[in-house]
């Protein structure tokens, strides 16, 4: 893509705007809603917002929603017309009852991670990976795809129109996936070179950025080696 924008390149609020059509500045959701009481805004739109699925809704279509919601604290995609899997918060669904049955289906006892990518510094460890067992059947974009694939079946049936999403929790961490993905590229850190953004001083930017980086992730733990493995992972 040579012209790719967002009204706001945040999770909750970005979502809000898909689902809305409206700014940022018109829903005054601004911030991930878990945060939202430190730093602002609303934790969750008035009823009155209007969503373009409740229009498709009255208009007779079939909806569904499968994977990441993420907009608001009380929200769920069934208050707005859509048919499907809810994932509560962020929604990475690893305990969700759902894919563990998916999982089970496969011959697993659940979500299982090995040899986890943690973060080094005690209290503030944060998981930013692990190699996942079962192999790319038994992923987390592979089940998405195929309740998506399930709802286009299942809507296909009826003589009807319908929208349907599949909303992917990746390609940010925690990166945790099969081994043929995880480790894909990590015997060529040779030729990665770390972004340029690695080495920005934080204190020039952004309050949020400065709260993320150096209150949430602790960035500053990561020499050239690990942003190397870390950028292998996103890869």
């Amino acid at each position: 893509f040579d012209n790719m924008f967002t009204p706001i390149s945040i999770c909750t609020p970005a979502r809000a705007c898909l689902q809305t059509g409206l700014l940022p500045q018109h829903t005054d959701m601004i911030f991930n809603w878990e945060f939202q009481r430190c730093r602002g805004g609303v934790k969750d739109l008035p009823d009155s917002t209007p969503f373009f699925s409740r229009d498709l809704k009255a208009l007779g279509w079939n909806l569904s929603h499968n994977g990441k919601w993420h907009i608001g604290d009380e929200s769920r995609p069934a208050d707005t017309g859509y048919d499907g899997q809810f994932h509560p918060g962020y929604g990475f669904p690893d305990k969700h009852p759902h894919y563990v049955d998916y999982l089970k289906n496969l011959g697993l006892t659940g979500f299982n991670l090995d040899n986890l990518i943690d973060h080094p510094m005690g209290a503030n460890r944060h998981n930013y990976g692990g190699e996942q067992e079962g192999g790319r059947e038994a992923s987390i974009p592979a089940y998405l795809a195929e309740e998506t694939i399930g709802s286009i079946r299942k809507f296909a049936r009826e003589d009807k129109p319908f929208f349907t999403s599949a909303q992917f929790w990746g390609p940010p961490s925690p990166f945790r996936i099969p081994a043929e993905y995880l480790n894909m590229y990590m015997d060529r850190l040779d030729e990665i070179e770390p972004w340029l953004n690695c080495e920005a001083d934080l204190s020039q930017k952004p309050e949020i950025i400065r709260i993320q980086g150096e209150g949430i992730f602790q960035a500053n733990w990561m020499d050239t080696k690990a942003r190397k493995e870390m950028i292998a992972r996103y890869y």
